[in-house]
């Protein structure tokens, strides 16, 4: 419905300009920024006030008269334009999700709460904190980008995490254990015996969380000698050496 100036100022329609004066200060301290920092509905409430009172203000002699009113009623209410912003996370909170504080225009902030698995470039819409409406419509929304920063290990595609990860020669060509960085902490990854510079590792599941519409990421380690030096050949046969060697 359109706005109805009255209403929002909380007047009989046959008060006079000193009513709708006071009536509009009184309403504004109260829901100014100011006196309510980060309250997103205050906010549009004081919009709505300070529309309403211009409406009033310019009626004919200081009176809203009967014909004015008419005119207001007949707009069509237009939705407000959405605001479009953007944040910068972290892979790490890209996979355990994260919440920052937004500015909305003025003295309001909301907060925006990215959920675990958001990719690079995915978008929040947070409803009715954009731009106030007009003529009584509603609010537009808030449009939030997702920006992962670039990260010194991991590299994102989509869900996946890739990461370089590098093995001695000696535990290249004999295989075991060795602990590897993911987004979600460190874990253990067995390297299997005569493997090789450049062979790439699979864990399921230990990339990105699930997102509607994606199954959960997998975490690809691509294996790189410690020494560029020594190849696998001769990291096996210095192994292979070093085994048999009789306890000192």
């Amino acid at each position: 419905m359109s706005l109805d100036p009255f209403r929002v100022l909380g007047l009989d329609p046959s008060a006079d300009l000193a009513q709708v004066k006071a009536a509009y200060r009184r309403l504004a301290k109260d829901c100014h920024p100011d006196a309510r920092p980060g309250d997103a509905a205050a906010a549009r409430r004081f919009q709505d006030i300070a529309r309403a009172y211009e409406l009033l203000r310019q009626g004919n002699g200081g009176r809203w008269t009967a014909h004015a009113r008419s005119r207001v009623r007949v707009r069509a209410p237009r939705r407000g334009d959405d605001r479009v912003m953007r944040i910068e996370i972290s892979v790490e909170e890209a996979a355990a999700g994260a919440s920052r504080r937004v500015a909305l225009g003025g003295n309001a902030t909301a907060i925006a709460r990215i959920p675990p698995g958001a990719e690079h470039g995915a978008r929040l819409r947070l409803p009715g904190l954009g731009e106030a409406g007009r003529d009584g419509g509603p609010s537009g929304d808030a449009l939030v980008t997702i920006a992962v920063r670039p990260h010194p290990v991991f590299r994102l595609e989509g869900g996946d995490v890739h990461l370089m990860l590098e093995a001695s020669p000696r535990r290249l060509a004999v295989g075991g254990h060795v602990e590897t960085p993911t987004p979600h902490g460190a874990v253990r990854v067995r390297v299997p015996e005569g493997a090789r510079p450049g062979q790439v590792l699979r864990l399921k599941g230990k990339g990105l969380p699930a997102r509607a519409g994606r199954k959960p990421g997998d975490l690809f380690i691509t294996l790189k000698a410690a020494d560029a030096a020594h190849g696998v050949a001769d990291a096996r046969a210095f192994a292979a050496q070093w085994v048999a060697q009789p306890a000192a």
